[in-house]
């Protein structure tokens, strides 16, 4: 069971934009990950939140399930995706997914394919993602 709005977005909603944690945006993700995904970023200082049930504030980032990004050559990602960066321009995206080979660089040809800053594969080790995150988001607030 996904955790409720208050658990997912910790924080004090009446403080200034620039002094709340900023907010990561999970999208197609499979319900463990997600739960898994909201302890590792709750340990940095970040909130979560569904990308179905998206907080007020801008996300800082979007984590996003790419089951098959072979798919999408020269598409720039799924539909989803695409919809994702069409709502929030400019917010920086990882990509997820199980079928990419832990070989496949980041940052690399696969990332800028799919118009994301770094793909990931899942499982991953905690390390990688949040070294991922902290890159994207810069030092905590």
């Amino acid at each position: 069971m996904p955790a409720s709005r208050d658990e997912s977005l910790p924080g004090d909603a009446t403080a200034p934009a620039d002094q709340r944690p900023p907010v990561v945006l999970l999208a197609d993700l499979e319900p463990a990950l997600q739960l898994l995904l909201q302890t590792w970023l709750g340990e940095i200082g970040a909130r979560s939140a569904p990308a179905d049930a998206p907080p007020p504030d801008a996300p800082a980032l979007l984590l996003v399930g790419l089951p098959y990004p072979r798919e999408y050559p020269g598409e720039g990602g799924s539909p989803r995706l695409q919809a994702l960066r069409a709502a929030w321009p400019g917010v920086p995206a990882i990509a997820l997914s199980p079928t990419l080979l832990t070989s496949v660089a980041a940052q690399g040809e696969v990332a800028q394919r799919l118009g994301v800053q770094a793909v990931l594969p899942a499982p991953l080790a905690r390390e990688s993602l949040l070294g991922a995150v902290r890159a994207l988001l810069g030092p905590p607030r």
